[in-house]
């Protein structure tokens, strides 16, 4: 066993257990990094119309988006991020709307975190209406339509966020959302297959981020089969 070798052990063992000073800690201790999973929530209002400089109309439909997404490309400053989002609202006295629908965001961070986005996706719909219809029938009135109408949405949204995560070390960013949709078939019996809508979203999203061990850059430095490019990239 040579020289070189126990001397590398012996340093390794210091800096394993020796306190290290401040300036030292702060080198030993990397920032978290971005992992290529993210979830998302919103509360968000809904409208049936089209889009307008009124953002969000009254009187209020709520309702909540959840999603996760996973990013193909690195993080930041340019994305593009692959993902899937199930929600519902309330529109009070006219129905109720579920969906399921992957999406594609595009994204651009700038270097002090304000986030520009555009978002793209179709899925199903699922409309259960509160209203009763009826028809006449023989002398009688029968249900019109069933409650519960399957349908595909499509929707196109812009998105104005800030990422935390450039300036701590909150994973988190803070967005809002606006979303224009459109649902058919509707009611092709009465000629309206198309029915528009509006969402207005505040939510956030949390990025799933992974920890280097603080430890790491002191075994690097005094591991002797270690190259130098490995003690360089984690020292």
């Amino acid at each position: 066993m040579n020289a070189s070798y126990l001397a590398s052990v012996a340093t390794w063992l210091y800096c394993a257990d020796a306190p290290a000073p401040a300036a030292s800690v702060a080198t030993a201790s990397p920032p978290d990094t971005p992992s290529r999973w993210s979830v998302q929530g919103s509360a968000l209002s809904e409208a049936t119309a089209l889009p307008s400089h009124r953002l969000v109309r009254r009187p209020l439909h709520p309702g909540i988006d959840l999603g996760a997404e996973y990013s193909l490309t690195r993080p930041r400053p340019f994305q593009v991020a692959l993902g899937i989002s199930v929600g519902f609202f309330r529109h009070d006295q006219f129905r109720d709307g579920y969906w399921l629908q992957p999406n594609l965001r595009f994204g651009y961070t700038l270097p002090y975190g304000l986030e520009f986005a555009g978002m793209v996706g179709t899925g199903l719909f699922l409309a259960v209406s509160s209203l009763d219809t009826y028809r006449e029938d023989s002398g009688g009135y029968v249900d019109a339509a069933p409650r519960i109408h399957p349908e595909l949405l499509a929707s196109l949204g812009a998105e104005l966020g800030y990422d935390f995560g450039l300036t701590t070390r909150s994973p988190v960013t803070v967005f809002v959302r606006y979303t224009f949709s459109v649902e058919t078939p509707f009611a092709t019996s009465v000629g309206v297959p198309v029915l528009p809508l509006t969402t207005f979203h505040l939510g956030a999203r949390f990025d799933l981020r992974r920890r280097k061990a603080d430890r790491w850059p002191c075994l690097a430095a005094a591991w002797p089969y270690s190259s130098r490019v490995s003690r360089a990239r984690l020292c």
